[in-house]
């Protein structure tokens, strides 16, 4: 089973959000009227996709076997926490152009889908004879 919790899963959450960012502002972009759920899904990509992009570098970094310190490492979980929140409420605001109702399933989705991706490692870690991989110690590749 792969390991979804190590820096190259990390690093593709968010250059897989950066890509998703992209391509949603140029579909934007194209359009002649902006209404304000719009202009708000343009903010809330403008302020994530460099960040995503920063975060995703940085894994790249710990992926090669690089450690930061632990503050360091602090910042780019904050960063890319806050980047993918942007992200996901910038995905939110594009469905709520379509209809209100279309972005409270897509933010309710979502947070169902993280608690049960949260509840589902939690509970799989407790019954699985598989040791948790240490990414303490530098990975030379």
């Amino acid at each position: 089973m792969p390991d979804t919790t190590g820096p190259e899963f990390g690093r593709i959450e968010v250059l897989g959000l950066a890509g998703v960012s992209i391509v949603c502002v140029t579909q934007i972009l194209t359009l002649d009227h902006l209404d304000v759920a719009l202009v708000t899904a343009l903010a809330c990509f403008s302020a994530a996709t460099p960040l995503l992009a920063v975060v995703g570098f940085m894994f790249k970094s710990v992926i090669r076997g690089r450690r930061p310190h632990n503050t360091l490492m602090g910042l780019l979980f904050s960063l890319m926490s806050i980047a993918s929140c942007l992200a996901v409420g910038g995905v939110t605001a594009v469905f709520w152009h379509f209809h209100w109702a279309l972005g409270v399933v897509f933010l309710t989705s979502t947070l169902l889908s993280i608690a049960c991706l949260l509840c589902f490692e939690d509970v799989f870690e407790k019954f699985t004879d598989e040791p948790k991989p240490d990414y303490s110690e530098s990975q030379k590749t």
